[in-house]
């Protein structure tokens, strides 16, 4: 356990690192500055023109932070799933050329477990939290952004509505006691840093409340009374922990994107309105336009080469999904958000595993809150600036969108 001060001098020396290498290639030496470097910082409010710098570099090059990088569409589509790479740690194999190695305790959380263990456990938790589970209580889920909306008001901020309601989900789908339920939201808006946190340090004090989110949801989510009884208490944290931590947070994102994408085009907030049966489609388009992953972090679990470029057990390898999603070789007018794109084009590159595990939820609790609000609120529109989270460079989180009604 590190004491405060120790935390907070990883997180500001870490940070430091990344601000150097954005600026410069190598410390001390001014000119062309390090794309991803800059990308981690999370501090630009369009990452869009990264990208091309991304690519650029090619297949797969390594940053001067260590991580091996690609924004290369194919080669994202293709690594996400390589069977030499997952989202674990490889016990006693850190990269020694990797600077910072960790950003957060991977050790301390339900992210550090592996592909295998993922498929595992999302198999046994389905009944409760799969694509069938989501799909037979799609009215319950209307009804739930029905309730939010309908007590919103004239003007509302869309963020604080989507950020409140996943959370109160996740504790009906596990049929969690009403006592557990606030304190389970409070939490879950604790952890909602934690995706961005593996690899941009958060501020001191927001990183030790995440970290007792993180400890303390294990224990609101077993027991003989939660929907995951079923399940061994190890497993049902596990499971229960990532819906809280990435599925809470995919949710909230992927509604806010999809409607700001919406607000911004009057054409397809109208064809929405019009047919709400569009949400789903809607929601399909927001997972490539903007993803609740922009980037996705996996380890060499072994010495691989990959892209001709030979790759150490230990070493981590980033995928620009982001950027991959948005790569013109790919897609016509890659920056448009486009509810008819046509299907000849590419698919968007695939979830990564913790965020797949959350997924039929996810979109289910999107296409729902697409489909109630701009069913109930055909006029919404924007009534001041909306803001980005500063740190987010992983889910690119919105901070703030106020809407008027009327």
């Amino acid at each position: 356990m590190l004491t405060d001060a120790e935390l907070g001098r990883h997180l500001h020396l870490t940070q430091a690192a990344q601000w150097l290498y954005s600026a410069n290639g190598t410390p001390f030496v001014t000119g062309d500055g390090d794309p991803y470097a800059s990308l981690l910082r999370g501090f630009d409010d369009d990452p869009t023109p990264l990208y091309p710098r991304l690519r650029e570099r090619g297949p797969l090059w390594r940053s001067r932070l260590g991580s091996w990088v690609t924004a290369d569409h194919g080669r994202v589509a293709e690594l996400i799933g390589h069977r030499d790479l997952d989202v674990c740690d490889v016990e006693g194999r850190p990269d020694p050329q990797e600077l910072p190695r960790q950003v957060l305790p991977r050790e301390r959380t339900c992210l550090d477990v592996s592909r295998q263990e993922l498929d595992r456990l999302a198999d046994m938790a389905a009944p409760v939290l799969g694509a069938r589970a989501a799909e037979e209580r799609r009215s319950f889920l209307g009804e739930a952004w029905e309730r939010a909306t309908g007590a919103a008001g004239d003007e509302f901020d869309l963020v604080a509505l989507a950020e409140r309601v996943p959370a109160e989900v996740l504790g009906e789908f596990l049929a969690l006691p009403e006592s557990r339920r606030a304190r389970l939201a409070e939490c879950c808006a604790a952890a909602s840093i934690a995706v961005d946190a593996l690899l941009c340090p958060q501020r001191p004090a927001e990183t030790r409340l995440l970290l007792s989110a993180m400890e303390e949801l294990g224990t609101l989510v077993t027991g003989s009374d939660s929907g995951l009884r079923s399940l061994r208490p190890p497993d049902a944290q596990v499971v229960a922990g990532l819906h809280a931590i990435v599925g809470v947070r995919a949710a909230a994102d992927v509604v806010t994107k999809t409607m700001l994408a919406l607000l911004q085009d009057a054409e397809a907030m109208t064809a929405l309105s019009d047919d709400p049966d569009r949400a789903a489609r809607a929601v399909e388009e927001t997972l490539r336009f903007d993803p609740p992953a922009h980037l996705q972090a996996l380890i060499a679990q072994r010495d691989v080469e990959l892209a001709g470029q030979r790759v150490s057990a230990g070493s981590r390898v980033v995928l620009a999904v982001g950027a991959a999603d948005r790569d013109p070789a790919v897609f016509t007018d890659p920056h448009r958000f486009a509810l008819d794109r046509s299907g000849e084009e590419g698919p968007p590159v695939p979830l990564g595993p913790h965020h797949a595990l959350v997924a039929p939820l996810v979109k289910a609790q999107a296409e729902a809150a697409v489909r109630v609000i701009t069913g109930r609120f055909p006029r919404l529109r924007l009534s001041g600036p909306v803001l980005r989270r500063r740190r987010a460079p992983v889910t690119r989180a919105l901070l703030r969108m106020p809407v008027r009604t009327n």
